[in-house]
């Protein structure tokens, strides 16, 4: 804000700056027959203000610029004086000059100048007493007086200014599937919130946050977690991680916005998140019958065995087998079998003494291998399905053992007894027959 006072033969300039909170007076002097015109100009940077003064005289078509620049730390005050180069009159006449304002018109770095132009006429009159003076009248662009020089600028931030706040998603255990969803909170000061997806394909989430002119000088805090923290969902463990975000919209003193965005303390704006799957374990029975003709079938009468192998089904020679026995009804049953992670587990099982004949039993010598398939559901849980075949890999439904109880060879009988004869002796031609008689009469 410029004002124009005569005062002891001088010209005084007021001068403010609305930045900073301070003001500035200028002091110029003119005496006898010198003439100053005065052109003041502000700039207003992000540490320093400078206050440029020019003077531009129009004679005869030739414009000629004069000036000096004064830089001082914004917020002190002071008093400046400056007397540019003085124009000197020898006679009487009249001077036209004009004065605007360097890059008027313009908007550089947030600064709006001012685009006014004044018109100088100085008039160099004569007293006659042997001196000559000169008078300063100033006209607008309209040929208006003026009291005063004043070039008005403004210092304004616009546009704005885009923090982008983005992570990876990682899971552990298990591949992504097409299916999956996964969001995230960024949740501001106040407790309300903005979500984001996962992108399906880069497993990326981002937020976008825009900031105003308005925002300038404002520090925003915000927390980012991801929807279900800490639960375990479909066998997915979600990560607890909270991410501590401080944006803080700032000046750059150039007329736009700059962001410092602080992540925990730390300059990054990058937080991803882990997940890991596990899916619940499971577990199989495997269980058999075991039938028995001829003969009545007792509790705990035969042994079954069962061995875990490879794919090839052989019997390991090492291996330690599972000994099970038939209860009275004849049906057998193993030891739960536990399963902890996905793949295909064999097994063969047998009848202890199979193919053998003891005491008229005959044992079957069938071997049964058995396919356990571990499946994940991939929501949390393992299945066991138990695919049986017999030794020539013929599916099966189930597992029987089928022995028999036979007689077999010849068995001899003997009856025999002794005749006695009372009242006399056995005679030589004595002779006695005896009949022995079957139950439909014959003998």
């Amino acid at each position: 804000r410029l004002s124009y006072q005569p005062l002891r033969n001088r010209l005084c300039i007021n001068f403010s700056v609305l930045h900073k909170g301070f003001t500035n007076i200028f002091w110029v002097g003119y005496e006898d027959t010198e003439c100053d015109i005065v052109f003041v100009k502000v700039v207003i940077e992000s540490k320093f203000i400078s206050i440029y003064y020019e003077t531009t005289e129009c004679n005869s078509c030739a414009i000629c610029v004069y000036g000096v620049t004064i830089i001082f730390k914004g917020g002190e005050h002071g008093v400046f004086c400056s007397v540019f180069n003085k124009i000197d009159f020898d006679a009487v006449t009249d001077q036209y000059f004009i004065v605007a304002e360097k890059d008027g018109g313009k908007v550089i770095d947030g600064i709006s100048y001012d685009d006014t132009i004044y018109r100088i006429r100085v008039a160099v009159t004569d007293d006659l007493l042997g001196q000559l003076h000169a008078t300063v009248y100033i006209y607008d662009g309209e040929g208006i007086p003026q009291d005063s020089i004043s070039f008005v600028n403004t210092y304004e931030v616009t546009g704005g200014a885009t923090v982008t706040l983005s992570g990876e998603k990682h899971l552990e255990g298990r591949d992504f599937l097409s299916t999956d969803s996964f969001t995230f909170r960024l949740y501001d000061s106040e407790g309300s919130y903005i979500t984001a997806d996962m992108d399906a394909k880069t497993h990326r989430y981002q937020f976008t946050l825009n900031y105003t002119p308005q925002d300038v000088g404002q520090t925003y805090n915000y927390l980012l977690e991801e929807t279900n923290a800490g639960k375990t969902i479909d066998g997915v463990s979600y990560s607890k991680t909270k991410y501590r975000v401080q944006v803080q919209v700032l000046d750059d003193n150039k007329g736009g916005i700059q962001t410092i965005v602080t992540v925990d303390s730390a300059s990054t704006s990058t937080m991803d998140f882990v997940n890991r799957y596990k899916a619940e374990p499971t577990s199989i029975v495997i269980s058999g019958n075991k039938e028995l003709s001829g003969k009545d079938l007792t509790e705990g009468a035969f042994a079954f065995l069962m061995f875990e192998t490879d794919d090839t089904f052989a019997v390991p020679k090492d291996g330690t087998p599972m000994v099970v026995r038939n209860s009275s009804n004849g049906k057998f049953t193993f030891d739960r079998l536990d399963f902890d992670t996905a793949g295909d587990r064999y097994y063969i099982v047998f009848e202890q003494d199979g193919g053998q004949t003891i005491d008229g039993i005959s044992y079957d010598k069938t071997l049964y291998r058995i396919r356990v398939e571990v499946t994940d559901d991939l929501k949390g849980q393992l299945h066991a399905t138990a695919h049986i075949s017999n030794g020539q890999g013929n599916a099966q439904n189930g597992i029987v053992f089928l022995n028999a109880y036979n007689i077999t060879g010849e068995a001899t009988v003997t009856l025999s007894g002794e005749k006695h004869l009372e009242g006399r002796d056995f005679l030589d031609d004595d002779s006695f027959i005896f009949h022995l008689y079957s139950e439909d009469g014959s003998y």
